[in-house]
């Protein structure tokens, strides 16, 4: 580590980068800046456009929406990422907790250098970006939960719930030939001007799975660890509910990303996802041994893709708990609350 610039030293001392030989941060000194914010001093202002992101190496910040706190962000953390790696405007102010918070800058001019010729470092990013931004959706989601119906069980889902135990008594129909998911990958962000190559070995990696008219594609409570493609027909989404009753949550269709956070964080699916009664269904399911059989550009496509349908989960949630925190979610927004919750 001698050779390298005290920036690269402190990349190399955080959990993100941790086992990346010295050799992975050759060259890269002039990508990162180094910078110190002091107590209550903004970062970035929520709706602003977003040009950098950063990782924590000293201190604490706190994330805000219209001065509503809604986490903390310590040492060894990404922060500013979600705008960035989407393209978008900032969904959060970030404001500094304390006196001589450090931070390690990325322009995101820079993060695209590091797409082009630093793999290594940039899936790492990427990863971490994942992983974060699974967990913020997971910990939202159990906020919300707890303040709009006055207890997380519903989101917990540790036994298979009332319709599961009932469908999964049901028969599922005979597969007919799988239609091709190319054009719906497609439709994804960052798809449309990929490699034809790169989408082909995308699909190829999936699994297609037909489900016959009002049939299950998964139960609540039940152990995952793979996300869906709805490729043909319409996905009905159900979550328990005290009484033995089910409660409709959300129509999905064409498009969709089922199950992200079974796939990132493994967790048990918190939502019975059923085909409609007036539909088949065609789904592409991507485990994560298949996610992680990707390669080069592909492997960066798909993770890409999982990274901006988990942002505007997290956008909603975020939005939804600032407005039930401060009694403003009209009672017409209700249905919008319960689907966010669910992941499926």
């Amino acid at each position: 580590m001698q050779d390298l610039s005290n920036e690269m030293q402190l990349l190399m001392s955080t959990s993100i980068f941790r086992g990346i030989g010295s050799k992975d941060f050759m060259g890269m000194d002039l990508l990162w800046e180094i910078r110190t914010i002091r107590a209550e001093n903004t970062v970035w202002y929520q709706g602003q456009s977003a040009s950098e992101l950063a990782i924590v190496v000293n201190g604490e910040l706190r994330v805000q929406i219209n001065q509503q706190v809604l986490g903390q962000i310590s040492k060894g953390e990404l922060v500013g990422e979600l705008a960035v790696f989407t393209d978008d405007f900032r969904s959060a102010t970030v404001v500094a907790n304390e006196d001589d918070v450090t931070l390690l800058v990325l322009s995101k001019d820079a993060l695209r250098l590091l797409r082009d010729g630093h793999w290594t470092i940039y899936n790492r990013l990427l990863n971490a970006a994942l992983n974060r931004l699974g967990n913020r959706i997971r910990l939202t989601n159990l906020q919300i939960a707890k303040k709009s119906k006055g207890t997380d069980a519903q989101v917990k889902a540790q036994e298979p719930s009332w319709l599961g135990s009932m469908m999964s008594k049901l028969p599922f129909g005979q597969e007919p030939t799988a239609p091709s998911a190319v054009s719906v990958l497609r439709k994804l962000p960052g798809m449309q001007s990929a490699h034809p190559m790169c989408v082909q070995k995308i699909m190829s990696a999936m699994t297609p799975r037909y489900i016959a008219k009002g049939k299950p594609l998964v139960l609540e409570g039940d152990a995952g660890n793979s996300a869906f493609l709805l490729v043909e027909g319409v996905i009905e989404v159900y979550r328990n509910v005290r009484g033995g009753m089910a409660q409709h949550l959300a129509s999905l269709y064409p498009g969709a990303l089922l199950g992200t956070g079974s796939l990132i964080l493994g967790e048990r699916r918190n939502a019975s996802c059923v085909a409609s009664k007036n539909t088949v269904v065609w789904v592409y399911e991507m485990s994560k041994a298949q996610s992680d059989s990707l390669m080069d550009e592909s492997s960066i496509l798909w993770r890409e893709s999982l990274l901006s349908a988990l942002a505007f989960q997290l956008r909603t949630a975020d939005e939804l708990l600032v407005l039930i925190e401060q009694g403003q979610r009209p009672e017409s927004d209700y249905d919008k609350v319960r689907r966010t919750l669910s992941g499926y």
